[in-house]
Parts: structure tokens; C-alpha cells; sequence
């Protein structure tokens, strides 16, 4: 894992760990970004550090993730695994770092099973979805509806791997050449599959291309399906209608 690549995911994890202190605000957010973005990112960038200077880093960023200080130091500041180690006999979503179950196989050094947020969101919703399209929709088929389909998402042609793969050239030519072209993204903060901290990176480095404003990163409490919470679902709904209102 680079420097970036982790100076990037750590306030999403960040985030988790204040939720589960009842401790969340906007300004302990940005203390965690800024410390991420600054001695975070640059003392992973350089050799690791020694002594004193080590143990009060790596004392540091345990405190801020929410792991033991020992995982933190045995990788060296990188947080390579946090799904066993972050809660003491209990397995984390990576789709929601905040929310944590009884852990299966406590015997394993890794994670087994699935993830459990997505499982529970893609039988709940897939069931939900069958159920409205055969009694709503009056659509009426024998065939099974899948939510997630492990094998298409294998079988996926990335064009040249699923890490090479962006939007950011594709951001740009749209902005360029379409004045009238505006980007939402909604993130929730403790999502760790999709950090809101690397889409901030790449909205960031794509140049004011026509009138201010038109890329906005708007942030929700929550992982990765953050609408599951009724606050956070109405707060982004407003937001949606309210920038689909101005276009």
C-alpha cells in the first residue's frame, strides 16, 4: 500500500471510531483529515521512525483508527487489516467501519464468511425489489433476481484491470464540453470499500473548468449504503432535489 493510498483511507476509519465514542463532529472530522494529510502522510512517505518519536506516532494513529497500538506498529503505521483486529471478538463491514458483529470464526487470523452489512443490505433489498416488481410493477417471471452477481462481477472487462480503472478523464471532458454539466457525489464517511478521502483526492485535482462550483462532494454519516439511516436517506434526498433544482 502506498502513503497516499493510506493517508487517504485513515479518516474514514477515523470516523467509525468516533461514531463508536458518541464523539462525531465536523471539527474532530477535519483534525483527523488534517493529521492524515500531514505528519500521517509523511512519516509513512519517509523511513519509519524510531524510539520515542515512533512510539508517539504509532501511539497516535491507534488512537485516531481505534486499533490496538500493537497492530499499528507490527505494520508500521499501515493499516493493511482492520476487519478482525479493529473490535476485540467481533468482525467490522468494510462497507461501514462503524458497524461490527459477533465474529464466526474467532480460531482464524482472517476474516471468514461475508461482510456483514452487504449480506444483510443484498437479501433485504433483493427480496424487496422481487417483491414490488411482481405485485407493483405487476412483472411476473420464474427467473431469479440477483441484487449482487458474483460471477458477472468476475467476469467484468475492466480494460486494462479494475485498479487502472477512473472517471476522471471522463469528468473532465464532460465539464469541458458541456457548460451545462454539473457532478454530485455522496459519500458516507465511514465507508471503507470507496473512501471518501480518495474521491475528495481526485475531485480536488481536476482543474475549475467553466464556473465555480460545479463538482460538489457532499459527506453523510454513515458507510457506503448511508441511506439505510432515515436522517442520513432524507438529508441526501433534500440535497439531490435541491441540486437537481438548480440545474
Amino acid at each position: 500500500m502506498s502513503a497516499l493510498r493510506a493517508a487517504l483511507q485513515l479518516p474514514s476509519l477515523a470516523a467509525a471510531e468516533l461514531e463508536r465514542k458518541k464523539a462525531f463532529t465536523l471539527e474532530a472530522q477535519m483534525a483527523a483529515e488534517k493529521f492524515a494529510m500531514t505528519e500521517y502522510l509523511t512519516t509513512l512517505a519517509v523511513r519509519p521512525p524510531e524510539g520515542d518519536a515512533a512510539r508517539s506516532f504509532y501511539a497516535r494513529v491507534a488512537t485516531i483508527a481505534g486499533l490496538p497500538e500493537s497492530t499499528v506498529r507490527q505494520s508500521r503505521g499501515f493499516i493493511n487489516d482492520f476487519v478482525k483486529s479493529l473490535r476485540i471478538g467481533k468482525i467490522v463491514s468494510r462497507y461501514d467501519a462503524d458497524f461490527a458483529v459477533d465474529d464466526p470464526f474467532p480460531d482464524r487470523r482472517t476474516a471468514g464468511g461475508g461482510d456483514p452489512v452487504l449480506d444483510g443490505v443484498t437479501r433485504a433489498y433483493g427480496g424487496g425489489f422481487a417483491d414490488y416488481a411482481r405485485n407493483e410493477l405487476g412483472f411476473k417471471t420464474e427467473m431469479t433476481y440477483t441484487l449482487l452477481a458474483n460471477d458477472v462481477n468476475r467476469a467484468w472487462d475492466w480494460h486494462g484491470g479494475r485498479y487502472q480503472t477512473g472517471t476522471e478523464n471522463d469528468m473532465r471532458t464532460l465539464l469541458a464540453f458541456s457548460p451545462s454539466f454539473k457532478i454530485l457525489v455522496a459519500h458516507g464517511y465511514s465507508d471503507m470499500v470507496t473512501p471518501y478521502g480518495m474521491t475528495r483526492y481526485v475531485l480536488d485535482h481536476i482543474p475549475q473548468i467553466g464556473a465555480a462550483g460545479r463538482v460538489r462532494l457532499n459527506l453523510y454519516r454513515g458507510g457506503h449504503m448511508f441511506y439505510i439511516d432515515p436522517q442520513q436517506r432524507k438529508a441526501f434526498s433534500d440535497d439531490a432535489a435541491a441540486f437537481y433544482r438548480v440545474n
